[in-house]
């Protein structure tokens, strides 16, 4: 069965599991040296949530103000 146009594999860049672009429960964020990271944002099958674990590395600010930017885009809801 093909893939529908809208899902793209992209891999966590915490735990190297799949994401699909149009999962709920995904985060993009940059790390501190400017690289883009997709991560699980909720437990996944293996019960990682890789978001949780890798902002821990994150510095706060660069966190907080991507969240802002994708909520005033609409690309996620606030909560």
């Amino acid at each position: 069965m093909p893939k529908k146009s809208s899902e793209l594999e992209i891999a966590c860049s915490y735990c190297g599991q799949p994401l699909r672009s149009n999962a709920v429960h995904a985060r993009v964020v940059r790390d501190a040296q400017g690289e883009i990271l997709y991560l699980h944002d909720r437990p996944n099958r293996r019960g990682n949530d890789c978001y949780d674990k890798a902002k821990k590395q994150l510095p706060e600010t660069e966190l907080e103000r991507l969240r802002r930017n994708l909520i005033a885009r609409g690309v996620i809801a606030s909560q």
